[in-house]
């Protein structure tokens, strides 16, 4: 079983990713073509989707998937 403490972290984590990911979103609808002229945007926007990429590869893990493939595009 696991601790309550981790799941409370991994609670907040997705809490907060999701929050940083809809500020992106918007401020990418609202600054369009300009948003990547902005350093901290491109960082945002990296921070966000390697945030992402770790929620999908968590899922991935808790649905027992076969990560097999994954070691082969390396």
């Amino acid at each position: 079983m696991t601790p309550l403490y981790i799941l409370m972290l991994d609670i907040s984590g997705y809490f907060f990713s999701f929050v940083f990911f809809v500020e992106a979103t918007l401020k990418l609808i609202a600054y369009q073509k300009t948003y990547f002229k902005n350093s901290w945007n491109k960082f945002d926007f990296i921070v966000v989707s390697f945030s992402i990429f770790d929620i999908i590869i968590k899922m991935m893990q808790n649905l027992e998937a076969d990560l097999s493939i994954l070691s082969t595009l390396s």
